[in-house]
């Protein structure tokens, strides 16, 4: 997709301090990056910016402007402060409920009739891994410990590397797991001195871990099921359905898509090329018509 980048005028628009400059500068980041924060608080996100700003020693937003154009690194900060995430295994349990009791079987019921037994799930803006993780359980939950003899991979992807690190570590205050059945916790995460919980082996070896930018990168191939929720709360309608559009290219025929309980499937990908599954828990399934 071709952005523009800033002109001259709006460079000057940006070093004038205030609220038009703030305006002009979100402006400017929708449509040279896609970045929409428009559900933000104004005073949250100029509380942020103004902290990233003066971190780097940046004075007004025409230079931030100029720093954000040439340094990738700079613009990952801003967008890993802006959208601090916030989250827990299992978060949304009737959603991961849904998944164990309808999405599961369908998936386990067509590789059966097939013959095959290669599962990919792919968890597209997996933050610090506990949704990755929880998608693994629920394959273990719904089929045990030998995954009913299919082989399950979880794909788990962000554009921030540190949030990656983060989950390959696999470590993990005990609040987190407060949705997670205690026979699951005691089975495949271990407790350490100090109370934290850190992901256990059989779990760890369900994961693959990938920085990838779903807005910039070649998506994944031949998935089977797809978790991308509360990630395009920070994109524009167009980049949505834009994303959704290559997930379904990404999703094998009768594949799911699971998004955020606030997010919703733009109605034209409804007609003829996702179905839905269940609307409250943001459930679809790509159509094989």
């Amino acid at each position: 997709m071709s952005v523009p980048s800033a002109t001259a005028d709006s460079q000057a628009a940006f070093g004038q301090q205030g609220e038009a400059a703030f305006s002009q500068f979100l402006a400017w980041l929708r449509s040279r990056w896609g970045l929409d924060w428009s559900s933000y608080r104004p005073d949250y996100l100029q509380r942020r910016i103004g902290i990233c700003m003066s971190a780097a020693g940046i004075r007004n937003y025409a230079e931030y402007v100029r720093r954000l154009e040439r340094d990738p690194q700079a613009l990952d900060r801003l967008r890993n402060d802006i959208t601090v995430n916030v989250t827990e295994f299992l978060r949304d349990a009737p959603t991961f409920a849904a998944f164990r009791s309808v999405v599961i079987p369908q998936v386990v019921a067509t590789k059966q009739k097939a013959g095959t037994s290669l599962v990919r799930t792919w968890s597209a803006g997996c933050a610090s891994g506990e949704e990755p993780y929880s998608i693994a359980l629920c394959f273990l939950e719904a089929l045990g410990r030998d995954l009913g003899g299919l082989w399950v991979c979880v794909h788990a992807t962000d554009i921030d590397e540190d949030s990656l690190q983060r989950a390959r570590a696999g470590v993990y205050p005990s609040q987190s797991l407060k949705n997670v059945p205690p026979a699951l916790a005691a089975n495949y995460f271990r407790e350490r001195p100090d109370g934290a919980r850190v992901v256990g082996e059989t779990l760890r070896g369900m994961l693959r871990f990938q920085r990838l930018d779903l807005l910039n990168d070649e998506p994944l191939k031949h998935v089977d099921i797809i978790f991308c929720r509360y990630v395009f709360i920070y994109f524009s309608r167009e980049l949505q359905e834009r994303a959704i559009r290559s997930f379904h290219q990404s999703l094998n025929n009768g594949g799911f898509l699971v998004l955020g309980r606030t997010e919703t499937m733009p109605p034209a990908l409804l007609d003829g090329e996702f179905v839905t599954v269940d609307s409250e828990e943001r459930i679809y399934q790509k159509s094989t018509a």
